[in-house]
């Protein structure tokens, strides 16, 4: 499925090819909530949550089980957070990825090219209009066998993490605790950041210099941030993001 409301844009993933037969626009299925609850077993995956014609923000406690990941990049831009020159133009900062967090969203991170060119992750394809469409996204899915079933459930479970094109490797101690996390780059590595939230504050960002192909990450949560998630960059700026973990109980 995929479904444009007036509150946002949302991919479906479904377990019966028989759900697809749901139409779209009728009085059951004519919301998300609608179409979640029509579906059974389903999960969807908000799309670059932060242009303005998306609309979508992190105030809508009734489906948030549904929406398993929330896309941090994709070829329209990053919804990671409101920047000044950023490629996303008519950004909302209500959708914003750290605003997720700050809300206690329990949603994890990935990323996906949205090119509609059936190129996933291909950075510069040349069928993209150079500077509005001009990179892709990935999510890296841990899996135990590569079959639809087993992939589906990993998704569904939340196991799984964004780059911006590239196939970085992030494998990190559990999903409970990133660390310490080992990482692998296509490149060399130049920094680690590992974003912290507070109640009453403004998260802070923790960064380590790296300077190699691969390493092991190890880092102390704050005891008082309610929850992280992890940054990494290269020197040719691919990126790679995993989490948010939530160190405190989120809302119910």
């Amino acid at each position: 499925f995929f479904f444009q409301a007036e509150d946002g844009i949302r991919d479906y993933k479904v377990t019966g090819v028989q759900t697809c037969a749901l139409p779209i626009y009728q009085e059951l299925t004519d919301t998300p909530l609608k179409l979640y609850n029509q579906t059974g077993k389903v999960f969807s995956f908000p799309h670059h949550t932060m242009i303005s014609w998306g609309s979508f923000t992190f105030s809508q406690p009734a489906i948030e089980k549904f929406e398993k990941g929330i896309e941090i990049y994709s070829s329209h831009g990053t919804s990671e957070k409101l920047t000044e020159n950023g490629r996303m133009k008519n950004q909302i900062a209500e959708g914003s990825i750290q605003n997720g967090i700050e809300n206690r969203y329990p949603f994890r991170i990935l990323a996906s090219s949205d090119t509609h060119g059936a190129h996933p992750g291909l950075n510069n394809w040349n069928g993209i209009v150079p500077g509005m469409l001009d990179g892709g996204g990935l999510a890296a899915v841990f899996s135990l066998k590569n079959t639809r079933e087993n992939i589906f459930e990993a998704l569904y479970n939340q196991k799984f993490y964004g780059t911006s094109g590239t196939r970085i490797l992030l494998e990190p101690a559990s999903w409970k605790n990133l660390f310490p996390i080992k990482i692998h780059g296509t490149n060399q590595l130049q920094m680690a950041e590992i974003i912290e939230f507070f109640d009453q504050r403004k998260p802070q960002t923790i960064t380590y210099a790296l300077e190699s192909l691969e390493t092991t990450l190890n880092h102390s949560v704050n005891e008082n941030a309610f929850a992280y998630y992890v940054r990494i960059t290269q020197v040719d700026q691919e990126q790679a993001w995993i989490g948010p973990v939530y160190t405190k109980v989120i809302r119910d």
